[in-house]
């Protein structure tokens, strides 16, 4: 699942539903190198099949958007009405300011 950072709640979802995240809050430089440009541009993830490849094999199947974050954490995904335009999402779920949302991948 990807996560927005650790500005939402997603970073429980391991613990609370037994799903990996994509960007675990104390994930080490390295993996955050190679992790961060699939958030960065999840919105368009058909543009760049290297991208669309890697998010299927860490079977990003689904985005978590959370409620507001603290104003110490950074969040990537400021724009919820972004998310619901973009083609490759789909809204499966929401409460409140939360939302869930289906990544369509080639692989999924």
């Amino acid at each position: 699942m990807a996560n927005d950072l650790a500005g939402d709640s997603g970073i429980w979802a391991p613990y609370k539903a037994d799903v990996s995240i994509l960007l675990p809050r104390s994930a080490p430089g390295p993996l955050f190198e190679d992790r961060e440009p699939i958030l960065q541009n999840v919105l368009n993830l058909s543009d760049d099949p290297g991208l669309e490849e890697k998010a299927c094999a860490l079977h990003v199947d689904y985005l978590f958007h959370g409620a507001p974050p603290a104003v110490s954490d950074e969040r990537m995904f400021r724009d919820r009405a972004a998310l619901d335009r973009a083609p490759g999402l789909e809204e499966v779920f929401s409460s409140g300011d939360a939302a869930i949302y289906r990544v369509h991948l080639p692989c999924s």
